[in-house]
């Protein structure tokens, strides 16, 4: 069973061994696997060696999870146990990546990533067995908003469930609420993966916007959350829209120590992480310069336009010393997080301006809208899927409304209610361009099902 990481192939083996009439040994492949390790588990399970397995006659499943855990020379005794392994004996071993296929050779059946992915028939049966309803369009955009994934869906569902809520609900509860969950998994994979393919997550992660096909080709042959959808590989649109802050950390560690990126979130409740600790701002002015800067696409504002924002009554004097405390307890409040060695790369003041450096700054605003424009230029061009592919991102990104929690002001109305235009525009564009139902899948689902 080979699948991206969150397909849900552990659970889908784990159900179907429940109901299996034959005993059923589990190997839990840990973390970087020696031989040694695989041996004595392998020994543990089936109650013999790799060397003796094939004499053996007993009628069981051997399951081995997590198969991409196993050293190459565990690899090869695992490869060596399917290719000599006693016919009574069936294994079942999980992997995301399609590297597995060289160990099982020509005597495995693939059960691949596209049976993993929930389809809009699917969706309904696991909303009616939890007894969530929902219209069609409504599944149709959570099936656009995840690509079919597993965790995603699930989570989703379940909190339908508990509250209960309509579906739409429970989704956009989800985006807003579930990045934890989607970062959890990515700084896992992060931490797990060979050292090249988490740079190379790290990377394509980092600004999703540049990557290309031959970067999401190789992730996808790794199952790091691409999906290969109509012959063209696509990253999760969830986890581009949640892992981008993990991924920006990590590899900002991975090349530069002092040179940390900065995280802030601008949907819903305003949030700036620096170093994976949220900055947390004394005064509410100070929280709301930050914003201002953030909703500018150059993060830059000049002090006279900030006096005429944020102290429009008071004389020049009064202005620039409000302006230089506000300034003064900023970088105090990024130092506690940061070192103050890093502050000027973040934030600093330069001449006649403020500047909040976009260079070291990740915030969801700004992908958001990058993700607007870029299914708007591949619907002009005709791409649908790639359209496609950055309509679901955009709409994954929107968890709520722009700085849904602060206070009114001139300055935050008219950037939201444009905000709130794009993102109609990209439900209606991820609705418009839904993806055709994969009728090959359906046969193999029906033999699965019997």
């Amino acid at each position: 069973m080979q699948a991206p990481v969150g397909a849900g192939k552990t659970t889908a083996v784990a159900l179907w061994a429940l109901g299996s009439p034959q005993a059923v040994r589990w190997i839990d492949v840990p973390p970087s696997c020696s031989a040694e390790t695989f041996e004595r588990l392998f020994a543990a399970a089936t109650g013999s060696s790799v060397a003796a397995f094939g004499v053996s006659d007993a009628a069981r499943t051997v399951v081995v999870d997590q198969t991409d855990e196993l050293s190459p020379q565990a690899r090869e005794l695992l490869r060596r146990a399917v290719e000599n392994g006693p016919a009574a004996t069936r294994l079942v071993l999980t992997a995301r990546s399609d590297s597995i296929r060289d160990v099982v050779g020509p005597f495995a059946r693939i059960a691949g990533a596209a049976l993993f992915r929930f389809d809009a028939d699917e969706l309904l049966q696991l909303c009616e067995a939890n007894g969530v309803a929902f219209a069609p369009a409504e599944g149709e955009l959570a099936l656009q908003m995840t690509n079919g994934w597993a965790t995603a869906l699930a989570e989703t569902v379940r909190a339908s469930r508990s509250r209960p809520l309509p579906l739409a609900d429970a989704a956009t509860d989800w985006r807003g609420g579930g990045g934890p969950v989607v970062r959890s998994v990515v700084e896992r994979m992060l931490e797990l993966a060979a050292p090249h393919d988490a740079a190379l997550l790290a990377t394509v992660l980092a600004e999703p916007q540049r990557a290309t096909t031959a970067q999401l080709t190789e992730l996808a042959a790794r199952g790091l959350f691409v999906d290969v959808v109509d012959g063209r590989p696509q990253l999760n649109p969830v986890v581009a829209a949640r892992g981008r802050d993990s991924a920006r950390l990590r590899f900002g560690r991975a090349v530069a120590p002092s040179d940390e990126a900065a995280s802030i979130e601008l949907f819903g409740s305003f949030r700036m992480l620096l170093q994976g600790s949220e900055v947390r701002f004394s005064r509410r002015r100070d929280r709301q310069i930050i914003q201002y800067l953030a909703l500018a696409l150059d993060g830059r504002a000049t002090r006279s336009e900030l006096f005429d924002v944020f102290w429009p009554s008071g004389g020049r004097d009064s202005r620039s010393q409000g302006l230089r405390t506000a300034c003064s307890m900023i970088r105090s409040a990024l130092a506690r997080c940061g070192g103050r060695e890093n502050v000027d790369r973040i934030f600093r003041v330069e001449g006649g301006a403020v500047v909040l450096d976009p260079a070291h700054v990740v915030c969801d605003l700004h992908v958001f809208e990058a993700e607007v424009a870029r299914a708007t230029e591949a619907e002009l061009e005709g791409d649908v899927s790639s359209a496609r592919s950055a309509w679901a991102a955009a709409v994954a990104l929107h968890s709520a409304p722009l700085l849904e929690d602060e206070p009114s002001a001139p300055w935050i109305v008219p950037r939201a209610a444009a905000v709130e235009a794009a993102a109609a525009r990209a439900r209606r564009g991820a609705k418009k361009i839904a993806a055709p139902r994969r009728a090959e899948q359906f046969p193999l689902r029906l033999v699965n099902r019997r």
